[in-house]
């Protein structure tokens, strides 16, 4: 796309652009917690006026079926990682908080479908940062030849326009009036590459940048699931109270008197009486199908039903293990993404630092060793394997100690070393020595 004033504002006027920023702002907020609006719209288009005067009143967020699965899933990063460039660790040494930017990253990238992450140099510290841009700010045409590249970005900065293309670097005003810069007359990237990644939350098959689309199935369910919580809360409310019912009674000021129980009431009708309408739910029940609805989304992405409930039958770490084995597998197809997406960020943060520096970084393969985020094994269960295989001799006690207690070879040779001289200790003295003197032969 040529880069003109005319180019950009059409874009950004386009139609389906800003229904997308719109939806992708309102999955943002979904996620934040701040989504009352977004449930006041639905229970809105939903009821007659008259019951949504009175629903409105008890909507409800609190179970947010989106954020519980961004949790659940994009969470890759919430324990340490390890990276090194060709088996070193030290050129990430400039690199600072790269797993909690990439934590957060990651989540949004589950609620969006898409973010864009790049380095930025502190030069105070002296180090190298991750800025995160969301799609409800941005702009971006995907690269010919590349899925996962980028011809064309452009962001919204405050009242400015900032966009970027392998060639160029410009800034635009909010009327797309360019503005100079005297240090780079031409407008040229000082980097040779858009420094910013597009991180997707499934490879691009399809040659398109955003997906948001595919997160209309969470939304829905996120949805569906307040507005049944508000009708309980609405549900709930009623029962506690009691209804009286006159029948018989033609006069509405004697009605209104039924109200107030220190108000003296005379009935002339022979034939009329009053009574109580106890109304009465099954709340459990209602709230059971609330808790369901929910469960069946979340259930289609690996995550167990009773996870919505906050508990799981399994009780092994062998059990917890086969029953969260489609979240399993989703952790993995996320740190194999996430492996090309720390590639071009570490490809694109030498530039940027050479830029800045002077000094390169060493161009390598990134390799990033994650850990294990599933349930934690049965301590009981993994003493009694390795003991097993102990005395089968298939494997040392050095190496089962190493690998139960996380210890090092020093570690586990001061270990045994150590049981030894108490086994020793312990064994008593072969021969008596109490009773003995020197004239005993």
């Amino acid at each position: 796309m040529k880069l003109t004033s005319e180019n950009l504002q059409s874009l950004v006027k386009k139609q389906s652009e800003a229904e997308r920023r719109e939806y992708v702002a309102g999955l943002l907020d979904i996620y934040a917690g701040d989504w009352k609006h977004a449930l006041d719209d639905e229970l809105r288009a939903l009821f007659l006026p008259q019951t949504y005067e009175k629903l409105a009143l008890r909507a409800d967020t609190s179970i947010n079926v989106l954020k519980q699965a961004a949790d659940q899933i994009a969470c890759v990063y919430s324990r340490k990682t390890t990276r090194t460039v060709d088996g070193n660790t030290e050129p990430f040494e400039v690199f600072a908080d790269l797993d909690m930017a990439f934590d957060g990253a990651d989540k949004k990238t589950f609620v969006c479908q898409e973010t864009f992450v790049r380095p930025l140099y502190d030069e105070t510290r002296q180090l190298l940062t991750v800025d995160i841009l969301t799609p409800d700010s941005a702009w971006a045409l995907p690269a010919p030849l590349d899925p996962l590249g980028l011809s064309f970005l452009m962001y919204q900065k405050g009242d400015h326009f900032v966009v970027w293309t392998a060639e160029n670097y410009a800034v635009y005003d909010k009327d797309f009036h360019l503005i100079r810069d005297p240090e780079n007359p031409d407008n040229l990237n000082p980097f040779g590459v858009i420094p910013w990644v597009c991180i997707h939350n499934a490879y691009p098959s399809d040659g398109q940048v955003f997906h948001e689309g595919e997160s209309e199935q969470l939304r829905q369910a996120t949805m569906t699931t307040g507005v049944q919580k508000t009708d309980l809360n609405h549900i709930q409310h009623l029962q506690s109270f009691k209804q009286l019912v006159g029948i018989g009674l033609d006069d509405e000021e004697k009605m209104q008197k039924m109200a107030d129980p220190s108000s003296m009431l005379t009935i002339d009708n022979p034939g009329a009486s009053v009574s109580v309408l106890d109304m009465q739910a099954d709340l459990k029940m209602h709230l059971d199908s609330v808790l369901q609805a929910s469960a069946v989304t979340l259930n289609q992405l690996g995550i167990r039903p009773e996870m919505t409930r906050g508990t799981l039958s399994a009780q092994s770490g062998y059990a917890l293990t086969i029953q969260l084995h489609n979240l399993e597998r989703q952790w993995e197809q996320r740190r194999n993404l996430w492996r090309l997406f720390e590639q071009r960020f570490y490809d694109v943060a030498r530039s940027v630092w050479f830029f800045f520096t002077g000094d390169e970084l060493p161009a390598g393969k990134v390799q990033v060793d994650y850990q294990p985020l599933g349930p934690g094994a049965n301590l009981a269960e993994e003493v009694a394997t390795y003991n097993l295989a102990v005395q089968g001799k298939l494997i040392s006690r050095k190496r089962a100690m190493e690998t139960l207690w996380n210890m090092t070879a020093d570690e586990a040779d001061a270990e045994l070393a150590q049981i030894q001289a108490e086994e020793v200790a312990l064994i008593g003295p072969l021969l008596p020595v109490v009773g003995l003197d020197d004239g005993d032969a």
